[in-house]
């Protein structure tokens, strides 16, 4: 079977004949009007499609609460295509759902090869530094997170949590040091966002901002929706958005009402539903990384994880 009838097989898009000749043809002695039902779709053995489809089944099963199913898939998929480019992901859902059964060692071993896979990327550290936390092994958690920061400093719910792992091992001192470091670095974005002449500087610090959800940073996010570049102020009605704070909806308002662009509007709307939609106010429960979703709208906002997403 060529590549393309392999690809249209698997969507579904094969079937067994014509409906719009079948409809057209005269009845015939003897012959029956039933029409035969298409052939499931083939799935291949292995190779790129095979990890595709394999891992959006697991995926599923993971979504569904059944993660002894789910890692059976998730290998199934690594297995299609040990050098595909899903093997990491498939590796942070194996981690999740081992998790999920209680199974803390083996998910630390999936884990560790999502950072050995991807080793300059700090999520696959923070979820590292998850499972490492479930599994009781506190300061090799506070390493894990510490190698996040190394590679992105900017990681305010890095902070956050690096701070929960020493409160979590009652080392106060470590604690404030890490609330230090996190307030000094939303202290500095805040600066960023509405000093830095560099307009990619203003769009980092906007993405960054919305893991912090306080009040004086939704202020400062609002402020910044006054800004001349428009890439900036998506940036910040994103932010806004995946705070849902209510501060934050007055100026999201306010800017509704005096922009026609229609990619900022649209993105408000969601900003503005998002905020409207969420508890006020309060820390949010930190979910278990998860195998990540198909890519997303791009322009739409969604609550930031404080625990890394698989990717």
């Amino acid at each position: 079977m060529s590549r393309v009838a392999l690809i249209a097989a698997a969507l579904g898009l094969l079937c067994g004949g014509c409906p719009e000749k079948d409809r057209d043809r005269p009845n015939l002695p003897g012959k029956t009007a039933a029409r035969k039902k298409p052939a499931p779709p083939t799935v291949p053995e292995s190779g790129p499609l095979a990890q595709k489809i394999h891992y959006e089944q697991a995926k599923s099963l993971l979504r569904a609460a059944k993660p002894r199913e789910a890692v059976k898939v998730f290998r199934r998929a690594v297995e299609a295509d040990e050098n595909g480019e899903l093997v990491a992901n498939c590796y942070l859902g194996i981690g999740s759902a081992l998790g999920d059964l209680g199974r803390h060692d083996k998910a630390v071993e999936a884990f560790e090869k999502v950072v050995e896979l991807k080793p300059s990327d700090p999520e696959a550290y923070r979820a590292l530094a998850i499972g490492l936390e479930d599994a009781g092994r506190l300061p090799e958690a506070r390493r894990a997170l510490e190698q996040a920061l190394a590679l992105d400093p900017d990681q305010l719910s890095a902070y956050q949590d690096l701070a929960g792992l020493y409160l979590k091992a009652k080392e106060l001192e470590g604690a404030k040091k890490a609330y230090l470091r996190y307030e000094l670095t939303r202290t500095r974005l805040i600066r960023s966002l509405g000093l830095a002449k560099d307009e990619k500087r203003r769009e980092r610090a906007a993405h960054a901002l919305a893991d912090a959800r306080d009040e004086a940073t939704a202020k400062a996010l609002g402020l910044a929706l006054t800004d001349k570049s428009r890439r900036v102020r998506l940036a910040v009605i994103r932010a806004l958005g995946q705070q849902r704070l209510s501060e934050g909806a007055g100026p999201l308002k306010a800017l509704l009402e005096r922009t026609k662009d229609p990619e900022e509007r649209r993105l408000i709307q969601l900003s503005l539903q998002a905020i409207a939609s969420a508890p006020q106010p309060g820390p949010q429960p930190r979910p278990k990384p998860q195998a990540p979703a198909p890519a997303p709208d791009a322009g739409a906002p969604a609550p930031k994880a404080k625990k890394p997403p698989a990717r």
